[in-house]
């Protein structure tokens, strides 16, 4: 029965992929070929005659680009085009037979190779996300609001008629558009060009050199992408010079200072959290050094243990965080990620294990129930109170250097200025080894027992931590909305 099928047209040649109860046929196979062939032909879809499909591939390349609508992009139909003068109206098909179940492709006309913009930006981004079981997590977010972000400005042109001009017009309008700009009522649902036009009469706050940057880097690599296609001759972004975007003043993130942490874990402050997230994920950020997303997006089943043994043969016990992408909804930021960080003293003296005792006992599924897991992961909403709220208005620390994102710099710090080796610490922070060919190839990654033995060495200013008392989120834990882990069901005994 005939699935699904799918076109991709790049570069003047059209691939096709048939998926047929779970087996895939395209193109590159000569048996795939041959049998996709009889397919079209049994179903009246192909007026190739049988024994003839080996001999003219490139013929019924183009024969399944016409018959087919279906973006292989994830299934997207793509619009009618109309078919150009030059190009004969292809014959009515004959009805396909009640054999073929299933969704009935609709046909499109016989020019369907991308031409525009938003084709090749489509194409584009899939083949990103081609082979990544979470692409949003490795910059797939920016390269999606880069490239929208031109399209809104210069209009959904053929991809070959994007000028130089056109990359200044998309250079000057990055150089005044506004930072937050979701956050801005005054420019919701304003078109770019009038963004751009209401930003240079008003001048609010622009996006950061960085962050422009980072933007022209993106669409460079787009524009790169289409020569390689020979879509078009060369990159109209390749003028534009990345040196006019760097800082007068590297903005580097700073270490919080013993004042900041006594601010931030003051106990008048933390009796005031209502979730159990706002009492435990700065602490765990701070003893641990994990990104905000790795410790949100953390389930009960990521608490281990385990026993090791050291060069005098003691045993230690030592519990940690099991920081994967393997679960629902988990991603990491690179490969290196994947790791093991041991829980800090400190964690377990203030009650941390009593805490996640209390979470499975409740059936959640997530350390942190109740997080919203949205587009960007659930530390996003951590970020959001903690910078916005939490660090500004509450604790009174306004430096702009100063977010989340400072308890890595923090214990990074404090773990360079006691000597921590440099494989160990880059273990711990899931960084790559280095570029150095001893880093990459020689010196092995801290081990579990290394990097506890690390943490535990940290020397950490005063600061207060409130001993978490059993129950404490019961009513939380009991009404807030997240997954359970269902009982398994006990299997019945076969009859005799």
């Amino acid at each position: 029965m005939l699935g699904e099928m799918g076109v991709e047209a790049a570069a003047g040649q059209c691939l096709y992929q048939v998926v047929v109860q779970g087996a895939r046929f395209s193109a590159t196979c000569s048996d795939g070929h041959r049998m996709v062939m009889e397919l079209l032909e049994r179903f009246h879809l192909l007026d190739t005659p049988h024994g003839d499909h080996e001999a003219a591939p490139p013929a019924a390349h183009a024969r399944v680009a016409e018959l087919l609508s279906v973006d292989p992009i994830g299934g997207v139909s793509r619009e009618a085009r109309a078919p150009s003068a030059a190009s004969e109206a292809p014959a009515a098909a004959a009805p396909i037979p009640p054999a073929a179940a299933g969704p009935v492709p609709n046909t499109v006309p016989a020019s369907s190779e991308p031409t525009l913009f938003s084709d090749f930006r489509a194409l584009h981004l899939t083949n990103l996300a081609r082979n990544r079981k979470h692409p949003k997590a490795s910059g797939y977010l920016e390269r999606v609001y880069a490239l929208k972000f031109v399209e809104d400005l210069l209009g959904d042109k053929p991809i070959d008629q994007i000028t130089v001009d056109d990359a200044n017009v998309v250079a000057d309008a990055l150089a005044v558009w506004p930072a937050y700009l979701h956050n801005l009522p005054d420019y919701k649902d304003v078109p770019a060009r009038k963004v751009v036009a209401k930003a240079r009469h008003e001048r609010p706050p622009a996006l950061r050199k960085a962050t422009q940057r980072k933007h022209v880097l993106s669409i460079n690599a787009f524009f790169n992408w289409c020569v390689e296609l020979k879509a078009i001759e060369s990159n109209p972004f390749r003028v534009i010079q990345l040196t006019r975007y760097r800082e007068a003043v590297p903005e580097n993130k700073n270490p919080f200072s013993p004042q900041d942490l006594k601010a931030l874990f003051h106990p008048d402050r933390q009796r005031l959290h209502n979730a159990p997230h706002k009492t435990w994920i700065p602490l765990v950020a701070l003893l641990s050094g994990m990104r905000v997303n790795e410790i949100s997006q953390l389930h009960v089943a990521d608490i281990k243990c385990e026993e090791v043994m050291d060069d005098q043969d003691n045993v230690h016990t030592i519990h940690y965080f099991d920081v994967t992408p393997f679960r629902k909804g988990q991603s990491l930021k690179t490969a290196y990620s994947h790791r093991r960080v041991p829980i800090h003293s400190k964690l377990i003296d203030a009650g941390f294990l009593r805490y996640v005792d209390d979470v499975r006992d409740s059936g959640a599924l997530h350390l942190f129930p109740g997080l919203p897991w949205k587009e960007g992961g659930p530390g996003r909403a951590i970020t959001r109170w903690f910078n916005r709220n939490f660090l500004r208005k509450e604790c009174g620390i306004t430096d702009r250097t100063k977010t989340f994102h400072c308890f890595r710099h923090t214990l990074t710090t404090l773990a360079e200025r006691c000597g921590i080796p440099k494989s160990v610490r880059t273990t711990i922070n899931g960084h790559s080894n280095g570029a150095g060919i001893e880093e990459k190839r020689y010196i092995a990654r801290g081990s579990l027992l290394e990097c506890k033995q690390a943490l535990e060495k940290l020397r950490y200013p005063e600061f207060d931590i409130l001993p978490y008392v059993p129950g404490q989120y019961a009513d939380y834990l009991a009404s807030a909305d997240m997954p359970k882990v269902l009982p398994r069901k006990k299997a019945s005994r076969p009859k005799s």
